[in-house]
């Protein structure tokens, strides 16, 4: 399989609206996407690279963001999503994590301004702090009944079912009366 992306592969490729990067990828090289990144629509990359760098180092990232036009990311993988993982994708409002990534490190999915509609694993076993904070468009939570987790009101919160806490909090939320405590961060930057 595709191994190697060398330097200006894809420079200038103006039209380019759809990135899939398999895993068997082991080095994209500096400015392999330069110019490249205004129309990119939809981006696949495995969770083993630095996803922030490769956005830079790449020439994935506009000036100081990644393209407006990045509307969807989808992070193949397995194991835990770093934090900070998506933190330039500003625009972003699908995310789609595969079935094997099981934990989300603290701020995995913070900040991500655009973000709308998120996808997570329904095997996810530990989400830690921060995520889904200063996410102010956020509507739904896609995950599976017979997670560790349970999403309330689409978005507005999520909760570990195990322990009982509150793990997100929106601020028009009205914790359930089976919660038992609150997290710590549950309700950061919820402007309440």
């Amino acid at each position: 399989g595709l191994r190697y992306i060398r330097q200006s592969s894809f420079e200038n490729c103006s039209n380019l609206k759809e990135i899939y990067i398999p895993s068997s990828v082991m080095n994209i090289s500096i400015e392999a996407f330069q110019k490249s990144y205004s129309k990119v629509e939809k981006l696949t990359i495995p969770m083993s690279f630095n996803i922030a760098k490769i956005f830079n180092y790449a020439g994935l990232w506009g000036t100081s963001t990644i393209s407006e036009g990045l509307k969807q990311i989808t992070i193949t993988g397995e194991g835990e999503l770093p934090s900070l993982s998506l933190e330039a994708c500003q625009s972003t409002e699908i995310v789609i994590l595969d079935d094997r990534i099981t934990s989300l490190a603290s701020q995995s999915l913070y900040a991500m301004y655009s973000l709308k509609e998120v996808y997570l694993s329904d095997n996810i076993e530990f989400i830690g702090t921060y995520n889904f904070t200063v996410c102010p468009l956020l509507e739904k939570i896609h995950l599976d009944n017979n997670s560790k987790y349970e999403v309330i009101d689409n978005a507005k919160g999520l909760v570990n079912k195990q322990t009982k806490t509150l793990m997100f909090a929106a601020k028009d939320l009205i914790i359930p009366s089976f919660v038992e405590r609150i997290g710590s961060y549950a309700y950061h930057s919820s402007t309440i």
